[in-house]
């Protein structure tokens, strides 16, 4: 009797023609289940690259757009720029008639550097990135003179108002331009110079920002008296609203779907204040301030002021907080997806079925979903799944280059069936 043992050692010498009734179905075996591919251990990513490149090929990831177009919605005061308006830097520089240069350089330095990498984040998600600025400030709107005590309400060209708000297109390029179309209430000569420094304010932040985000256009200032309504506003622009946000830093709005709530910049890092300070003593030092400008600036809020008291020098000196910890960026939106579910498979890296993008008549497409090898409707009676059937691989249309990985599936089940009948 053989052992075990032998029968063993018999059955680990014997060849595949033993094992195997004929070297046909060997082969059909191995056509069936090809051996696996392993990945080589000669060669890590470095390797990999080398190759690469020594065949003429560049690796690199381009990804997939989500949307086609999105809205960046930008607050100013507290956001896309240091403090309130800027705690009165450009208000000292004004009043002490400097040039026009020096308070939009100053804008500059006041821009936050979590803008740009928002605008870089949603560009590389979206096919098309519009910026607009969306500002409260109801001095623009509803003037509060302090030569008269009274409200006077400000209204310019009527095209640009709208529920409320004032929409200032990119084009204006100076205050003058603004100045020229309005059409309220008479001003007395002090009340207009006053409105027209606050217009060129937010002319100024608005052309730092456009510089700093690198746009080819100025983007269109909105300005409300009340609150912020992004849907409302978008729409009135003709952009496109599924994907429009608005970053604030108002905590009233953290309920809003279209509001990310950021944190309030009221303190600049330690490299951009050293240069802001730079900035200020070299145009305007602290200790040379007219009286009635000191008396105004020290009318401001604790956090919100521009100048302290400095005992050492027996002068005031600029206040400019620092920021305790590095600025972290702010937290960006999901982007609504406007392509459909086959496309935003394919972006993923999955082949999309033979049938998604076949150039089907318009008849073919309203003909109910077969099922079964009969090809009969699908109907209420029908003992079968609601998913639909692989069509046949006869009738994917020539020059489409995707797999229908289920049919083939299919042909190698048939295949097995075939050999094991013939065996």
């Amino acid at each position: 009797m053989t052992s075990v043992r032998a029968q063993n050692q018999m059955t680990s010498g014997s060849s595949p023609s033993t094992l195997f009734e004929s070297e046909t179905i060997c082969q059909s075996y191995k056509d069936l289940c090809p051996p696996l591919h392993r990945r080589s251990k000669s060669l890590g990513s470095d390797g990999l690259r080398l190759r690469a490149q020594a065949d003429g090929l560049r690796l690199r990831h381009t990804p997939a757009k989500i949307c086609k177009e999105a809205v960046l919605v930008l607050d100013l005061d507290k956001t896309s720029i240091f403090g309130n308006d800027g705690n009165d830097f450009g208000i000292s520089l004004q009043w002490m008639e400097k040039p026009d240069r020096a308070v939009q350089d100053l804008y500059k330095l006041l821009i936050s550097p979590c803008v740009r990498p928002a605008l870089e984040d949603l560009k590389s998600r979206a096919g098309k990135v519009d910026v607009v600025i969306y500002t409260r400030r109801p001095q623009v709107l509803k003037y509060q003179s302090c030569f008269r005590d009274c409200v006077v309400p400000i209204h310019y060209k009527s095209d640009w108002h709208h529920d409320g708000q004032l929409y200032l297109p990119g084009s204006i390029r100076c205050s003058d331009e603004v100045i020229k179309t309005y059409c309220g209430p008479e001003l007395l000569e002090d009340e207009v110079n006053d409105v027209k420094k606050s217009l060129e304010r937010l002319i100024a932040a608005r052309d730092a920002l456009t510089e700093t985000l690198g746009l080819d256009v100025n983007p269109t200032v909105v300005v409300t008296a009340t609150d912020k309504c992004v849907e409302d506003t978008v729409k009135h622009l003709d952009l496109a609203d599924g994907n429009a946000f608005l970053f604030d830093d108002n905590t009233a709005l953290q309920y809003d779907p279209k509001t990310i709530v950021v944190p309030p910049f009221e303190a600049l890092p330690e490299a951009r204040r050293r240069e802001l300070l730079f900035f200020m003593e070299e145009h305007l030092p602290a200790a040379e301030l007219d009286e009635e400008l000191v008396e105004y600036l020290e009318g401001a809020r604790a956090e919100e002021k521009a100048i302290e008291w400095d005992a050492a020098r027996g002068s005031y000196k600029w206040r400019i907080p620092v920021a305790a910890t590095p600025m972290k960026p702010w937290k960006l939106p999901m982007l609504k997806s406007d392509a459909s579910p086959w496309e935003r498979a394919s972006d993923s890296g999955f082949g999309m079925p033979p049938w998604a993008n076949s150039p089907l008549a318009p008849e073919h497409k309203a003909k109910p979903t077969l099922i079964g090898p009969s090809k009969q409707p699908l109907t209420s009676k029908s003992n079968a799944c609601l998913s639909p059937v692989t069509p046949e691989l006869a009738d994917i249309p020539a020059g489409n280059a995707r797999v229908d990985l289920r049919a083939v599936a299919e042909r190698a089940a048939k295949l097995r069936e075939e050999q094991a009948v013939r065996v």
